[in-house]
């Protein structure tokens, strides 16, 4: 597999990682994490057998300081890291120096910030340009109170609709309250929530929707139990009956994502969230 000469991989096993070949191991890394190739290459004996190996450095976050490690590891436990949207959507000056945790994650006030979801989601659908930490400041500024209730002591905890409005308010363009996304999606007829991949893709015609879901704690992707987390709905693509694709901006790696019609209704459930026009 030259193509993971010099360019981030991941992980595509659990697999050892050696200071020596198969033999000298310095520690095990998990599927699905992170390393860079050096180029270098080798074989060495796995049962009886030469096997290819590459050398790579991975760096994590241990007892409060960022190390880099360098050895060997099986060639076919590695795949290049390849992503279809591009990152860094939202602007983060402040992210922590952890490479392995959620690229959401953001030092303000002097703590690290865990539940910064539903600002993020505000700030994608508002085009803000700026560091979020600016407009956190903003929006104490503009609503003490509810930024005071989300922030105690400067510790920020998750947010619900209510506090999503108020984020809103910041930015005199809209016209709030704006629709809740259980209301957008009322058959009068059903006489509740309709939800289906024809319906959503209209509305995203004109309108983002700031949507609740749940995620993996570790990886951020979505799934039908799990962390609550909002994210942006940017556009559905409806495939035949009941079927489709549905692309969102997601604030844990702070990239554009794309799943599956049913993915997504696993991992929502009813709609629960806001319609912002675009």
């Amino acid at each position: 597999m030259d193509s993971c000469l010099v360019i981030p991989c991941w992980v595509t096993n659990y697999a050892g990682l050696y200071s020596q070949p198969a033999t000298k191991r310095l520690m095990y890394l998990n599927a699905g994490a992170h390393v860079v190739t050096t180029g270098n290459k080798t074989q060495a004996a796995v049962g009886g057998i030469l096997r290819p190996f590459t050398e790579v450095q991975y760096t994590y976050k241990a007892n409060g300081k960022v190390q880099t490690v360098t050895g060997w590891i099986y060639l076919q436990y590695l795949e290049p890291l390849c992503y279809e949207f591009p990152g860094d959507v939202i602007r983060i000056d402040s992210a922590t120096d952890d490479p392995n945790d959620a690229a959401q994650y953001t030092i303000y006030g002097g703590k690290i910030q865990f539940n910064l979801c539903g600002q993020l989601c505000v700030l994608y659908v508002s085009g803000w340009d700026e560091d979020v930490n600016w407009f956190l400041n903003e929006w104490k500024t503009k609503a003490p109170t509810i930024w005071q209730r989300v922030f105690p002591a400067y510790q920020g905890r998750g947010t619900d609709i209510g506090e999503l409005q108020s984020m809103l308010s910041v930015f005199p363009e809209y016209v709030l309250p704006v629709p809740s996304f259980s209301a957008a999606m009322i058959d009068p007829v059903k006489g509740g929530p309709l939800v289906t991949p024809g319906r959503l893709a209209t509305l995203l015609d004109e309108n983002y929707v700031i949507a609740s879901c749940r995620i993996d704690k570790l990886t951020g992707r979505l799934r039908g139990q799990g962390v609550g987390h909002w994210v942006v709905l940017t556009k559905c693509t409806p495939d035949g009956a009941g079927n489709g694709w549905v692309e969102i901006y997601n604030p844990f790696p702070n990239r554009h994502e794309r799943y599956s019609w049913n993915e997504w209704i696993l991992s929502a459930g009813q709609p629960y969230g806001i319609v912002v026009p675009r």
